[in-house]
């Protein structure tokens, strides 16, 4: 707790803040992805990907300082192709991603079959308000990351009788 009339240090509020952000919210530390379809991935369909879609925090704190915490997510995905994405993704829900490409934010298409991998950043930037000050915003944000592999496979046509 810091007196009244003392400076505090803004690197050492960082620290509290991460700990009290990860304490209440403990999924932000841990991002988690889905991948549709989950098991093999055509060549030339899409490859869809999310990751559950969290709203800014918000919380008040009174140590080491009175004020309040708020804090908003930017998504940054990079598929092991090169394409990249932003935001939080749609899950697959049965829409279908080739004729409604719009529909799924996050996507890629493989030109061939192999292992593969979309990576995600989750960039947490955080504003700290105390009363009678104003709003300080350069409070080095929160990042951090998780990726997913996948197969991508050939398809063809087989004839039947």
């Amino acid at each position: 707790v810091v007196g009244v009339g003392q400076p505090i240090v803004l690197a050492d509020i960082r620290g509290e803040l991460l700990r009290i952000i990860e304490e209440r919210f403990k999924h932000v530390a841990e991002p988690v992805i889905t991948v549709a379809p989950a098991v093999n991935a055509l060549v030339n369909l899409p490859v869809i990907a999310s990751t559950p879609n969290d709203d800014p925090l918000g919380f008040d704190i009174t140590n080491p300082l009175p004020g309040r915490v708020e804090a908003s997510p930017v998504y940054s995905w990079a598929w092991s192709n090169g394409t990249t994405n932003t935001g939080a993704g749609v899950g697959y829900d049965g829409t279908s991603p080739t004729s409604h490409a719009g529909h799924y934010p996050v996507q890629s298409t493989y030109a061939s079959g192999g292992v593969e991998s979309v990576g995600l950043q989750v960039t947490w930037s955080i504003t700290l308000t105390v009363p009678g000050i104003a709003p300080i915003t350069d409070i080095e944000p929160l990042v951090y990351e998780a990726s997913e592999g996948f197969a991508v496979r050939s398809a063809r046509t087989v004839l039947v009788e």
